[in-house]
Order: structure tokens, then C-alpha cells, then sequence
């Protein structure tokens, strides 16, 4: 039984934080520690109590053990990075509705915050001001001050506006300390690798962080130099640590399944659950999925859509409350992901949003790799996650199904 809409009315809550509370959550999530504990568990399955605790809890502390060790990773890695650096300005920032890079945004706000350094200039790429940053530079331009752009998937040309922007501020302020957030490099033509190459080889103090082998050993081959530092990270959102109690903020999940297909430029057709083309999608693979047991219920879409942010939240500019808008719209994608006992997806950030969470999934590659190459890089050491690559198939995607629901770990409960 599917829920029609992407974002159920009933479901929805207004994210119109006070401030103070706003500064609460922050702080809880920006605390070292996880402050994880055991909980007690009940199951609707043959395992006993003992035998399904233990089961969560081996979970639990395989994934903190993950996540903890890449948090750490980050820091250190920037700590070094950041060396000296007081103020910056940070360039290429998001104000759209993709749930992700907002994720991303949080994160590395907290870092900075986490590192004492402030942002004096922001701008996104419809924003850009060649003339403030420049202001911006002569105040600050000194060991003290860097520009920063912000991290994703957008550092090479799949993403041209994006990926012009920085080749262009960094042309402008070759002198100037640049250092790069997480990313995933992809490169479709030579053309716009060697462009890449020779901006950044006249760069006198630079670094890149990049979130998977792929990406590094690409970076190592064509772009460092004697200026340019490559650093291998995990994606910041990371830096938030593992967060199941977040998840519980929402209560209950609505559906025994999420299925979570992304519909831009990345999707995969999912032809293994029948095409999502077909008027049916994705109700006879939800029926193999009940084999003859209770009728499961489903939702199924992406999580696009700005429905909780208002038009006094969005102000009179592009960078007017920007910090607020990527929290609101973190906490819209957490709650959509929380929506289901189980998940299954195509979106990077939807396996790095379901890790923090602690919701099991399996993980649909897309068709540049992306999803794989994170998950053999940094997250295959916790069993919340399941990829089924190179070519998924209906009986992999449920037997990865199955395997939670006879453990133990589905049913309506949490899972870690």
C-alpha cells in the first residue's frame, strides 16, 4: 500500500525553530562523543530477546566504530589544513533544495565552528561577487585567511556551473590559500581535465580532499604538485557522528519500505524492480517482497521539494539565513529517510544520511559509480548498508531484505 505523495501532509513538521533550541541541536550534534547506549529491545521474530539484542548492539557498535574513526579522520585532516587560518571565505554554497548538499553545508559549519574559524564571505554560484570577494581578500588575505569551496560531487564537469565557478576564483587569486571540502572528482572530457590541471597548477598553496580511492588516485595522476595537497577523507557529513537518537526525534516509522530514487541527472532506471517507467513501479517487486506473509506498505520517490521553508526563512538575498535553511533542509531529508523501517536507494547522501540515522538499506549504484566506490572506500565495515553491485537483480535486493527481517532487526522497531 503506497503513501501518493513524496511528503505526507501528516507527516510533515514545521522546522521554525527558535533560535536557542536551533543552537541546542547544534551543539548536541557537534559533541564529541555520540553518547550512544544500549537500549532494551522487543521482536516480533523466533529470536530471543537476548540473541536480538545482542544482534543490535553488534550493529550499533560496528557502525559507531565507523563512524567515529572517519569524524576523527576529518578532523585531524583539517585541523592540518587549517593550520593558521582564521577567517575564510567560503565559496560555491548551496541554497537549493537537494537535501545532500545541505547536509554537507551543516557539516562543514560545524567543522569551521569546531575549528574557530568564521566565514566572512559567502556566495553561491548564481551570487557571486568578484568585487566582495576581493574586498574580502584585502582585508583578510594574510597567512590567516583562505578561500574554501564548498564539498560534494561537483568537482569536474558533470556539474559545469559549479565546477567553472571555482576554476575561476581560483584563477583570479592564484596567491591566495585555496582548500577544497570533500569531493568526488568526475571527468568526462580531457578538455576540461587539462583546463583543471593547469588552474590548479599555478595555485602557490592548495589543497584538495577527496572521499574515495577513485577520485584520490585521479587527483595524484593529473593535478598534484609541490603546491597542492590531496588529502583522502570520508564525506563530512560525517563529521556529524552516528546519530540514531536523531532518528527517533520522529517517532515511529510511517512504512515498512522507502524506496528512494533519485529523478536528476544521477537516477538508474531500476529496471531489476520492473523500470520506474511502469505504471506499476514498484508494486510487484513490493509483492515478491511479502511472500505471502502481511501486506507491506511502501513509499516511493525522491526527496526534492522546499515545502518547510517560508518566505521570510529565505530573506531579501541569496546568502540571507543560509545556515538555517541547509539545518531545516537536513532535518526534511533525515525525516524523509526516517519514513521507513527500510530503505532502499540510489543516492549517495541517502546511504551517508541512512549510516548517521541508523537505518538499514541497500545501496543501488548509479551509472558513474559513485555509491560503490564511497561504500569500498569507507562505509563496508557497517553492516546498516548492503550494496548490491555491479548489476542489482530483484533476488539480491530481497535477499538483503530478508536477511534483516530473519534476524530480527525489522518489524517495527529500530535498529540500532
Amino acid at each position: 500500500m503506497q503513501d501518493p505523495s513524496p511528503w505526507n501532509s501528516q507527516q510533515r513538521r514545521k522546522w521554525a525553530i527558535p533560535a536557542g533550541i536551533l543552537l541546542l541541536l547544534v551543539f548536541t550534534l557537534a559533541s564529541w562523543n555520540s553518547g550512544v547506549s544500549s537500549s532494551s529491545f522487543t521482536s516480533s521474530t523466533s529470536l530471543s530477546a537476548q540473541d536480538t539484542a545482542a544482534l543490535t548492539n553488534a550493529t550499533r557498535d560496528a557502525c559507531a566504530k565507523v563512524m567515529n574513526k572517519q569524524k576523527t579522520l576529518l578532523f585531524d585532516t583539517f585541523s592540518e589544513v587549517f593550520d593558521g587560518v582564521r577567517n575564510i571565505a567560503l565559496i560555491s554554497v548551496p541554497d537549493h533544495e537537494n537535501k545532500g548538499d545541505s547536509a554537507i553545508m551543516t557539516a562543514e559549519m560545524m567543522l569551521l565552528s569546531t575549528l574557530g574559524i568564521n566565514v566572512v564571505y559567502s556566495c553561491g554560484v548564481k551570487d557571486y561577487d568578484l568585487e566582495a570577494l576581493t574586498a574580502a581578500v584585502d582585508d583578510y588575505g594574510s597567512d590567516h585567511f583562505a578561500i574554501v569551496f564548498h564539498g560534494g560531487g561537483n568537482f569536474g564537469d558533470l556539474y559545469t556551473r559549479e565546477h567553472g565557478l571555482k576554476l575561476d576564483v581560483m584563477s583570479t587569486f592564484p596567491d591566495i590559500r585555496m582548500h577544497v571540502f570533500p569531493q568526488s572528482l568526475k571527468f568526462r572530457s580531457d578538455a576540461t581535465m587539462q583546463a583543471t590541471k593547469d588552474v590548479l597548477s599555478k595555485l602557490k598553496h592548495a589543497s584538495i580532499a577527496v572521499r574515495d580511492h577513485q577520485s584520490y588516485d585521479f587527483a595524484m595522476k593529473h593535478f598534484a604538485h609541490s603546491g597542492l595537497r590531496v588529502d583522502l577523507t570520508p564525506d563530512i557529513v560525517f563529521f556529524m557522528g552516528f546519530r540514531p537518537e536523531l532518528r527517533e526525534h520522529f517517532g515511529k516509522p510511517a512504512h515498512d519500505l522507502l524506496l528512494f530514487r533519485r529523478a536528476d541527472g544521477e537516477r538508474t532506471e531500476w529496471s531489476w524492480a520492473g523500470g520506474a517507467s511502469s505504471p506499476d513501479f514498484p508494486k510487484p517487486f513490493v509483492q515478491s517482497l511479502e511472500a505471502g506473509g502481511k501486506e507491506l506498505t511502501y513509499k516511493a520517490g525522491d526527496w526534492s521539494g522546499d515545502f518547510d521553508i517560508t518566505p521570510a526563512e529565505k530573506g531579501d538575498g541569496e546568502q540571507s539565513h543560509i545556515e538555517f535553511r541547509s539545518w531545516k533542509r537536513f532535518m526534511m531529508g533525515a525525516e524523509w529517510l526516517s519514513s521507513g523501517e527500510f530503505v532502499i536507494l540510489d543516492r549517495l547522501h541517502g546511504h551517508i544520511f541512512s549510516l548517521v540515522l541508523g537505518i538499514p538499506h541497500v545501496l543501488i549504484d548509479n551509472k558513474i559509480g559513485k555509491l560503490s566506490d564511497y561504500y569500498s572506500t569507507w562505509t563496508s565495515e557497517c553492516p546498516l548498508g548492503t550494496l548490491v553491485a555491479p548489476e542489482p537483480t530483484e533476488s539480491a535486493v530481497r535477499a538483503a531484505y530478508r536477511n534483516w527481517v530473519e534476524r530480527g532487526q525489522i518489524n517495527g522497531r529500530m535498529f540500532v
